[in-house]
C-alpha cells in the first residue's frame, strides 16, 4: 500500500528524465478486492457525510454562526482531501494504471500537502475557538466573530504551506485551563465542549506523527504498520470528521433530521 501513497518511482527505458513515473504496487493479488472495497466504502463515506454537512450548514441560517462555519470549512477540506488521494489509489488497483505523467505526480503530491497543511492550521483555530470559549466565556460572542473566522480560513489557506505547530499550543492551553478550573460542574462542560475537537486533532496528527517520528528516530516499522498509520492520518479522518461533529452536536443532528423529514 505504501507503494500508492508513496510510490516507488521508476524512469522507464527510453524515457526522458520528468516524462513519466511508474508506481510499483505492492499488495498481493488477493489483498486487492479487499483493499479496494475498503478505500470504495471510506470515499463513498467521507463525500456523503461531508457533503451533508456542508449542505446543512448552507441551508440553515441558525448554524451560520462561527463554530459551524469552521465545521463546514473542515468537510470542504476534507472533501479536498480524499479526492486527492483515494480516486488515483483506485485507479491503480482497479485499471492497473502505473504510469503517471511526472507534472501530474508533482501536482497530486502539492495537493496532498497544502490540503493537510490547511486542515491542520484550521484545527488550531478551531483550538483557538474552543480556548475562547473555555477561559472566557463572556468575552466569546465579541471575540470570534463571522468576521474573523473568515479571516483564520483565508489564512489556512493562504498560509497552510507554512505553520503546523500552533494546533498543538493551544490544545495545551486547552488542557492547562481545565486544570485550573475548580467546579466539579464546569469541568464537565469545558470536558463536553473541548472533547470532540481534541479526539479529532488526535485521529489527524498521531498517525502522522508516528508514522514519521518513529523512523526518524531509527524504529525500524513494519512496512504494513507504517502503512495502516500513514492511512490512518490521511484516509481515516475525512471519513470521521462529519461522524463526530454531527453525533456531538444536537444543533446539526437536528437541521439533518429536518432536511430529511422535510422531503416526505
Amino acid at each position: 500500500m505504501t507503494d500508492i501513497i508513496h510510490p516507488s518511482i521508476i524512469q522507464p527505458a527510453g524515457k526522458k528524465p520528468g516524462q513519466e513515473l511508474i508506481l510499483q504496487c505492492a499488495i498481493e493479488s488477493n489483498q486487492k478486492t479487499i483493499v479496494i472495497c475498503v478505500l470504495a466504502f471510506i470515499y463513498v463515506i467521507s463525500m456523503f457525510g461531508n457533503l451533508l454537512v456542508v449542505v446543512v450548514v448552507i441551508l440553515n441560517p441558525q448554524l451560520h454562526a462561527p463554530m459551524y462555519i469552521y465545521i463546514s470549512t473542515l468537510a470542504v477540506i476534507d472533501l479536498a482531501n480524499s479526492s486527492v488521494l483515494i480516486p488515483k489509489m483506485l485507479s491503480v488497483l482497479l485499471l492497473g494504471s502505473s504510469v503517471v505523467p511526472y507534472g501530474a505526480c508533482v501536482l497530486q503530491m502539492f495537493l496532498v500537502h497544502h490540503v493537510d497543511q490547511m486542515e491542520s492550521l484550521l484545527l488550531a483555530f478551531m483550538a483557538f475557538d474552543r480556548y475562547i470559549a473555555v477561559v472566557y466565556p463572556l468575552r466569546y460572542p465579541s471575540v470570534i466573530t463571522n468576521k474573523i473566522v473568515v479571516i483564520g480560513i483565508l489564512i489556512a489557506n493562504i498560509f497552510g504551506v507554512i505553520f503546523k505547530s500552533p494546533n498543538l499550543i493551544f490544545v495545551f492551553e486547552i488542557a492547562m485551563a481545565a486544570i485550573r478550573i475548580s467546579s466539579a460542574g464546569r469541568k464537565s462542560k469545558v470536558f463536553s465542549t473541548c472533547v470532540t475537537h481534541l479526539f479529532v486533532i488526535g485521529l489527524f496528527y498521531v498517525p502522522l506523527l508516528l508514522s514519521f517520528i518513529l523512523p526518524g528516530a531509527g524504529v525500524t516499522i513494519p512496512t504494513e504498520t507504517y502503512n495502516i498509520m500513514f492511512i490512518l492520518g490521511n484516509v481515516v479522518p475525512p471519513m470521521m470528521n462529519p461522524l463526530i461533529y454531527s453525533l456531538r452536536n444536537k444543533e446539526i443532528n437536528n437541521s439533518i433530521h429536518r432536511l430529511f423529514t422535510r422531503k416526505r
